[in-house]
């Protein structure tokens, strides 16, 4: 039996028809075809009537109630087809649920229908019937001002993939309004092919009035310069060959929204067939042309804005660690995982350094895969790397070992290790522990080591005797008479052992008390 069943129906009916401001005109009752109850209300307020569909689900109170308004459009907090956005709290029961749902419709009517406030935030606007077309880019209110009006812009495939019958493609802007994006060179370098797509900068967004989004060309050309028609007709039929699809092109339009400082870029995306072009020029008078609208619905795309603090801002560590020269020594168990925390984290510039292949015994600890296996521990980090952050800088050096300060690659070594302001030494190599010791680098070493079992994780910064307190210290915690080390494939080959989630309770503990620590 359901849960909303008719009982329940005539239950909302009779709370509808109670409730001060709404008119019943339409009770709900239970859809034949998919079982969800329909019904129609009306409520009257100083600036006039609002008209509403409701759709209940056939879970209510568990599943969702809708309120759809029919008599206008463009609200905030209003979809494209009316639905509104209201977000109630939890409730178990028809009755409860059915009194938060009003009572946040009542909110919504009074704050934004009859007052028309706006949010502090901007709220992105939907546009309806988007294509499985997505375009990426990235802007915020510190990036440099566009200089034209108009303009090609540069594209590549970040991703594309196939669910059910639908293909679903992602690209990522490379550079647009005339700016190259703010990606790292690190991940420009993945990107040998490249596309080109037209754009535009709208003096208004492309709605039709308050938050109502534009469906057909006519409003778009509207809100376009007699110059930005003239060039996107003269320019669509160069891309034929630099678009990405044979038979259309990206079309890109910006306009300003508010930042979170000042006003910045938002871009939305169109796609434009060449055999079936939105409008023609017209002919006035000599020498002047119009665009002729031909009737054709604007065919969007989506868009997301990823620009650095809209990947980060909600979870990234300090600037003290983040715009800063990171060096990690060491990948296994514990630098692996060190490594991915720093880059989630919104670290820029990181090197690792690593000289060993992923073993199976690697994966129940490390950030490995076993598919991989027998690649260098390098390799996947680097992809992993570049997978999360576009903003990351990233090198790699195969295994920085200890050397004598008289051996010719000492100074060159040196100079090096003297351009990072972090080294993280997750080698548990004690002879390269003694190395950095004696270099007296001007960043600051951190070490990271871990016992047997993950009794305990030692966390040793300083200067010239890392070495020495790392020794001191795990004689006192080091257990007597016992087998420090799991020896996994031999006695060349001994290490720890510690489950994934045991070197990680303590390894997270100890980067969050980094991360308070400013440099």
């Amino acid at each position: 039996m359901k849960i909303l069943d008719s009982a329940g129906i005539a239950f909302i009916n009779d709370v509808l028809k109670s409730r001060d401001g709404i008119s019943v005109t339409l009770e709900i009752s239970a859809h034949p075809d998919n079982e969800i109850a329909i019904g129609k209300i009306e409520i009257n307020t100083v600036k006039g009537l609002l008209q509403f569909n409701i759709a209940v689900s056939p879970d209510f109170p568990l599943g969702k109630i809708e309120f759809i308004c029919t008599s206008h459009k463009g609200y905030p907090h209003m979809m494209h087809y009316g639905t509104i956005c209201l977000n109630a709290a939890p409730a178990i029961s028809i009755k409860d649920r059915l009194e938060l749902e009003l009572d946040k419709l009542d909110g919504w009517v009074k704050k934004y229908f009859i007052n028309e406030e706006e949010d502090k935030h901007f709220d992105y606007y939907f546009f309806p019937r988007q294509r499985n077309i997505q375009v990426i880019f990235e802007e915020d209110s510190v990036k440099e001002l566009i200089k034209h009006q108009q303009g090609k812009f540069s594209y590549s495939s970040l991703n594309s993939f196939k669910v059910g019958d639908h293909n679903l493609e992602t690209w990522v802007a490379l550079d647009i309004g005339g700016r190259k994006c703010r990606w790292s060179e690190t991940f420009y370098k993945r990107f040998d092919k490249k596309y080109t797509g037209l754009w535009i900068k709208l003096v208004n967004p492309p709605v039709v009035s308050r938050r109502q989004r534009i469906e057909d060309w006519k409003d778009l050309l509207n809100l376009m310069t007699a110059e930005q028609s003239r060039f996107l007709y003269k320019e669509y039929l160069s891309l034929t060959k630099l678009s990405a699809y044979s038979n259309s092109f990206l079309f890109t339009i910006g306009y300003e929204i508010m930042g979170e400082i000042k006003s910045e870029i938002h871009w939305d995306t169109i796609l434009i067939h060449f055999d079936n072009f939105p409008f023609a020029p017209l002919k006035i008078k000599q020498g002047v042309y119009v665009p002729e609208d031909l009737g054709n619905k604007v065919d969007w795309c989506k868009s997301s804005n990823a620009s650095y603090n809209r990947i980060f801002g909600r979870g990234r560590l300090s600037n003290s660690i983040t715009d800063k020269k990171v060096l990690i020594i060491g990948t296994g168990a514990v630098g692996s995982t060190l490594f991915h925390s720093l880059v989630r984290g919104g670290c820029r510039n990181i090197e690792i350094s690593e000289y060993d292949d992923i073993e199976p015994g690697n994966i129940c600890r490390g950030q490995f895969s076993f598919s991989q296996a027998g690649k260098p521990k390098l390799t996947e980090l680097y992809n992993a790397g570049l997978a999360i952050s576009p903003y990351l800088d990233l090198n790699i050096s195969f295994g920085i070992h200890a050397i004598d300060k008289d051996n010719k690659g000492y100074r060159e070594l040196k100079s090096k290790l003297q351009k990072f302001d972090f080294i993280l030494d997750c080698s548990t190599d004690k002879y390269l522990s003694i190395m950095l010791d004696g270099m007296q680098l001007s960043g600051r070493i951190i070490n990271f080591s871990i016992s047997n079992e993950a009794n305990h994780m030692a966390i040793i910064t300083g200067v010239g005797n890392i070495h020495k307190l790392k020794s001191n210290l795990y004689d006192r915690i080091s257990p007597e008479k016992s087998e420090p080390f799991f020896v996994a494939t031999g006695c060349w080959h001994p290490t720890f052992k510690a489950s994934f989630t045991d070197i990680n309770v303590l390894l997270m503990y100890a980067i969050n008390e980094i991360n308070l620590v400013k440099a």
